[in-house]
C-alpha cells in the first residue's frame, strides 16, 4: 500500500495563544465554568437537586458572559472591517 503525503505548510496556532484581553477573558469564563462543572459531577450525588440546579445556573451564567463578550469582540471587529473598506 501506498503512504499517505505528508501535509507540508504552516502549523495552526492554538486560539489560546490569542492575545486579544476580549478573548482571553472569554476563555477564562468557560474555563469557570467547566471546573464548576466538573466539580459538580464529582460531588454531585452528595448535593440535593437545589444544589445541583445552583450550580447549572451559575456555570450557565459564565457561559452566557463568555459568549456576550465574544459577539462583543466580533461586532468591534465587523465595525473596523467596515470602516477600512469605507476608506478603500
Amino acid at each position: 500500500m501506498a503512504k499517505a503525503a505528508k501535509k507540508s505548510g504552516k502549523a495552526k496556532s492554538p486560539a489560546a495563544g490569542n492575545k486579544d484581553p476580549l478573548v482571553q477573558s472569554a476563555v477564562k469564563l468557560i474555563d469557570q465554568a467547566a471546573a464548576l462543572l466538573k466539580d459538580g459531577v464529582i460531588t454531585s450525588a452528595g448535593q440535593t437537586a437545589k444544589a445541583r440546579h445552583a450550580m447549572k445556573v451559575k456555570a450557565s451564567s459564565l457561559v452566557n458572559q463568555a459568549s456576550v463578550k465574544l459577539t462583543n469582540a466580533i461586532e468591534e471587529g465587523a465595525a473596523s472591517l467596515r470602516k477600512g473598506l469605507k476608506n478603500l
